[in-house]
């Protein structure tokens, strides 16, 4: 039995969480009041993705943290 294991503690990866700066948050504001009106058969329309970066050589680098299970 592993000494975390036997203590209740679980290691999860850690998300990365991005970072808004005051440009950005004015930026998504902008956007929002400029939408605000539409209705439901116009959002229709729209694809919506999630931005995705890669980095070459990038592997170790990924952060851990350790919890106690409740």
């Amino acid at each position: 039995m592993r000494i975390l294991d036997k203590h209740g503690i679980k290691k999860w990866r850690m998300k990365r969480k991005l970072i808004l700066t005051p440009e950005a948050v004015a930026k998504c504001l902008e956007w929002a009041l400029e939408y605000v009106d539409w209705i439901l058969e116009q959002w229709m329309k729209l694809i919506f993705s999630n931005k995705c970066s890669i980095e070459q050589g990038a592997r170790g680098q990924q952060k851990w943290c350790f919890r106690t299970l409740v």
